[in-house]
C-alpha cells in the first residue's frame, strides 16, 4: 500500500464511506459524486458568521466533514455542552483553557484536542485565540453559517 505524504492514508483504507482501491474512489459517498472533485477555497473569500457571543468564524464543509477556522477573543466562553460529533481542536494562535468530561487541558498554538462523540465539553480564551475545529459527521446546525 502507498502512503500519501500529507492527508495520512493509505490506499484501500476506508476514509468515511469512501474507500480508495486502485486509484478508484468506491463506496456510497463516491456513487454520491461526493469525492469526484477536489474542491479548493480560500479562507479571504468565506464570509465570517458569529453564531455564539464573541465567536467569529469561517465555515466550512466537505461531505463528510465541518470545518470552522474561529477567531476569538481573550475572555470569550464557550458553555457546557455536547453533540454526537467527534471534534479536532487544533490552536494556532494564543491560549485557550477547554475542560472535556471534567479534565482541563490548556491548548497552545501546535495543540491538538480530540474530543469524543457527546463529551461534556466547555472552555474559555485566555488570550486571543485562533482555532480550527473539525466535525465529524457533518454539522448540520452549522451549515446555515456557510457562504
Amino acid at each position: 500500500m502507498a502512503r500519501h505524504r500529507w492527508s495520512g492514508w493509505a490506499e484501500g483504507v476506508k476514509v468515511s464511506r469512501c474507500s480508495v482501491k486502485n486509484g478508484h474512489k468506491t463506496g456510497s459517498l463516491a456513487k454520491e459524486g461526493a469525492f469526484r472533485t477536489m474542491t479548493t477555497t480560500n479562507l479571504d473569500s468565506v464570509p465570517e458568521r458569529s453564531p455564539f457571543p464573541g465567536w467569529r468564524g469561517k465555515f466550512i464543509r466537505s461531505a463528510g466533514m465541518t470545518f470552522v477556522y474561529w477567531d476569538v477573543p481573550a475572555g470569550t466562553v464557550l458553555p457546557a455542552h455536547s453533540h454526537p460529533h467527534e471534534q479536532v481542536a487544533h490552536a494556532f494562535e494564543g491560549e485557550f483553557e477547554i475542560v472535556v468530561d471534567g479534565i482541563k487541558q490548556i491548548l497552545r498554538p501546535g495543540s491538538v484536542s480530540v474530543i469524543p462523540p457527546n463529551a461534556v465539553h466547555w472552555g474559555r480564551a485566555i488570550t486571543d485565540c485562533r482555532i480550527l475545529d473539525v466535525f465529524c459527521p457533518v454539522r448540520e446546525d452549522y451549515i446555515q453559517f456557510e457562504r
